[in-house]
């Protein structure tokens, strides 16, 4: 099989060549677990015979409808593959996000961003795994079992939109439907060595995904793509998006000399973050050289003190009270209760239905930033979430802003071989810095390092951009 081309070249060129290799007989819902090469556990249910169906629509829409430009309007993704985070609705697939009480929850309808992806003509072939209940740093849970990394298996593919970046960077598909809230699309993207987009809060809509946001959460929770080609981003967000792309400027040109740069090499010495790796330092030098030497730009190097202490700004932001001064509900709800020494005890060694995330999350006892007895953030990190990320922004508006990031660490192995490895998922907190103020963000893939890993650079911006 061929490497897939990107959606908009597929789009312009040959929509009608997209699926002869799915050649599959497998009943539409058929778990791909039994397949010859069950160590990947990607793409967890597909809907091959309806993707095939679907394709000769198309077939015949381009023979016997009207010209290609008429059709592109109508339908700017016409034919292009795509998978849903297993989170996401999307009709007849399975609905768990990983939680064993709903295994049998067979969605009834699609998600809005779904939806809107099929009306422009997009072809979903089927659910990808995600973290339980969207709470982890790796795609692993009791219902699907663990997605493995496609550059090497012993490593992880990150959270919880994992399996998107797997079946990407695998080019099993072209544009994937993933979730963020503290850099579950952004992560999965790095490790996987692919693109991710996590839009600004409130530009693509959040409904039809388990969990969804509630409270104060509703502010940070954002739907976004993650794309194995650039040139993808762009019109599958507008799609996804809908009405509410009229918030961003697609259609402005955007002028590098009114963006400053900045960048920084790490994050101030949290304790809970290793260091960074060289192989990234490398990947983000050669980016900055390029910026500067090709495109006439320059990078700032800046040294942000306070981004050591992203994870408890945060889980306070997190935790913090609405409007209407009531506190997030926590996962526990709709889970079962956690916290406590025996809970984190069962779930840290994988011997109870209890999600290790929920432990985390949402016990007071493992929240810096909050009051054990009580469950309140703390006073010291009120109000912090704001100033910590406009602290190296600036810009003349309309399309200036900031374009900045911190480097990662290199994909980390799967546990037990990870050092540590309930502590090392605190690094996701190198992401959730870019969510405290709710602007845009992304990874950019940089290759694979000299392990075989995928390397890249997270980068933000500022907000409706």
């Amino acid at each position: 099989m061929s490497l897939p081309a990107s959606a908009t070249t597929r789009q312009s060129h040959f929509p009608h060549k997209l699926l002869p290799h799915l050649g599959s007989t497998r009943p539409a819902g058929t778990p791909l677990l039994s397949d010859p090469a069950p160590e990947h556990r990607r793409v967890l249910c597909c809907r091959f015979e309806e993707a095939l169906q679907e394709a000769r629509q198309v077939d015949k829409l381009l023979s016997e409808g009207p010209g290609d430009d008429c059709l592109e309007e109508k339908f700017p993704l016409l034919g292009v593959p795509i998978t849903v985070k297993e989170a996401f609705s999307l009709y007849g697939m399975p609905n768990t996000s990983g939680l064993v009480n709903r295994r049998n929850v067979i969605a009834t309808s699609d998600a809005t961003v779904v939806s809107r992806l099929k009306q422009a003509g997009a072809i979903p072939l089927g659910v990808t795994n995600c973290s339980e209940l969207c709470m982890w740093y790796e795609s692993s849970n009791r219902v699907y079992g663990r997605t493995n990394n496609p550059y090497d298996l012993q490593r992880i593919v990150g959270g919880s939109s994992g399996g998107e970046g797997s079946v990407l960077a695998a080019a099993c598909s072209v544009v994937g439907v993933g979730s963020d809230i503290g850099g579950s699309i952004r992560m999965p993207a790095f490790f996987n060595g692919v693109f991710g987009h996590k839009p600004t809060t409130g530009v693509v809509p959040n409904d039809g995904q388990f969990p969804n946001a509630h409270g104060v959460r509703t502010s940070y929770l954002c739907t976004g793509p993650l794309c194995r080609y650039a040139e993808d981003l762009e019109p599958v967000l507008r799609v996804m998006a809908g009405p509410g792309v009229s918030k961003l400027k697609l259609n402005e040109k955007v002028s590098l000399e009114k963006i400053k740069f900045h960048c920084m090499d790490h994050d101030g010495g949290s304790i809970f973050v290793s260091p960074v790796d060289k192989e990234i330092l490398q990947a983000q030098k050669k980016v900055v050289e390029h910026l500067e030497n090709d495109l006439g730009v320059q990078v700032q190097h800046v040294a942000i003190h306070k981004m050591k202490y992203s994870f408890q700004i945060w889980s306070a932001m997190m935790s913090s009270k609405d409007s209407e001064g009531q506190v997030c509900q926590r996962g526990t709800k709709i889970h079962r209760p956690a916290g406590g020494p025996w809970e984190a005890s069962v779930a840290a060694v994988g011997t109870d239905e209890v999600a290790r995330g929920d432990v985390f999350s949402h016990s007071p006892s493992y929240r810096p930033g909050t009051d054990r007895e009580a469950g309140e953030p703390q006073p010291q990190w009120e109000g912090q979430a704001g100033e910590h990320g406009e602290e190296p922004t600036g810009g003349d508006g309309g399309t200036a802003g900031a374009r900045w990031g911190a480097p990662l660490s290199l994909t980390p192995h799967h546990r037990p071989q990870a050092p540590l490895p309930h502590l090392h998922a605190l690094q996701f907190c190198l992401h959730s810095h870019l969510q405290c103020p709710g602007p845009a963000g992304d990874t950019v893939p940089a290759g694979a390092g000299q392990r075989g890993a995928a390397t890249g650079h997270p980068a933000g911006g500022g907000l409706l951009q």
